[in-house]
């Protein structure tokens, strides 16, 4: 047989071949689409979906509690260099870097950093975070003093804030409106405390979940 004849009858042979293949692979792409059609598909993959999120949230979870709480000395550095930061953002040199964010007439250099700024300007934005750091530094700063992390420290706050909440509150007077109406709450004053200290206590298992 003379080579061009050989070389025709294997192509004719290999284009077979691709044509079963392709016939397969249809075959089995209709069969994945009405598969992946199916109610019961569907609710599979939906549940592999939620699984997979649960062990997700579950695992993080786990690497923030076994995670190494923030020192006090560690968060003090830390918001250092992010308060310089915030403030280089919006200042240079105890200058402002956008002096149109304020008015016309500057204040003096002694007094720049007592002005925030136009509302919702970089400079007013600017300056709020720097304040925000700030507080966050004092935190970090009692946190450091008292030995302990500073999630520890914030929480403690926060708990101590929401305690005088629910003191101030519960020790609100009774106010005559009118000669038979009265507005606002009476609690006498030895169980104003014991009531914050109970309100206090389930704020914080539904806030810290503990």
């Amino acid at each position: 047989m003379t080579d061009w004849r050989k070389q025709l009858l294997d192509d004719v042979e290999q284009r077979k071949k691709k044509n079963v293949i392709d016939t397969l692979k249809a075959k089995r792409t209709y069969a994945d689409e009405v598969k992946k059609a199916s109610p019961e598909y569907k609710e599979t993959q939906r549940k592999k979906a939620e699984t997979a999120r649960i062990n997700a949230e579950t695992n993080l979870k786990k690497a923030r509690k076994e995670a190494k709480p923030e020192s006090g000395t560690e968060a003090v550095d830390r918001i250092l260099k992010e308060i310089k930061t915030a403030r280089g953002n919006v200042e240079s040199g105890g200058k402002p870097i956008y002096p149109e964010d304020f008015p016309a007439i500057q204040p003096s250099a002694t007094g720049l950093h007592d002005q925030s700024g136009y509302p919702g300007t970089p400079s007013n934005i600017g300056r709020k975070r720097v304040k925000e750091l700030e507080k966050q530094l004092a935190t970090a700063q009692s946190a450091k003093e008292s030995g302990k992390s500073i999630a520890q420290a914030g929480m403690d706050e926060a708990v101590q804030a929401k305690y005088l909440e629910y003191i101030k509150f519960f020790d609100q007077p009774r106010v005559q409106d009118t000669q038979y109406n009265f507005s606002g709450r009476y609690v006498p004053k030895e169980k104003s405390r014991h009531l914050a200290e109970l309100a206090t206590r389930e704020w914080f298992k539904k806030t810290y979940g503990q």
